[in-house]
C-alpha cells in the first residue's frame, strides 16, 4: 500500500464541484474513502469521516462531512478552499 505521500492529492476542489453538481452518490464509495483516510491520517474529526462514507446516513449529513473535511484538510495543508452551499 502506497503511502500518504505517494498516492495522489485528493483535489477537494474538483471533488466538491461534483457533489454539487451531480450529487454525493455520484461519486464513487472508493474517493470517499480516500477523503476519510487521508483525514485519519491527519487526526481530523473521525466522526465527520464515519459519516461521509456511510452510504445509510442522509445525504444532507454526508454533504455537510465532506464540506467539513474538506475545509480542515484544506486548512491543515495551509490552502484556502471555497464551499459553495
Amino acid at each position: 500500500m502506497p503511502s500518504s505521500s505517494e498516492r495522489a492529492v485528493i483535489d477537494l476542489e474538483e471533488l466538491g464541484w461534483r457533489i454539487e453538481r451531480h450529487g454525493i452518490a455520484s461519486v464513487p464509495a472508493d474517493e470517499l474513502a480516500s477523503v476519510a483516510v487521508h483525514a485519519a491520517e491527519q487526526g481530523l474529526a473521525p466522526v465527520l469521516a464515519a459519516v461521509l462514507t456511510d452510504p445509510r446516513e442522509p445525504v444532507p449529513a454526508r454533504e455537510r462531512a465532506f464540506g467539513r473535511l474538506a475545509l480542515l484538510l484544506a486548512h491543515d495543508r495551509g490552502t484556502g478552499f471555497v464551499l459553495v452551499a
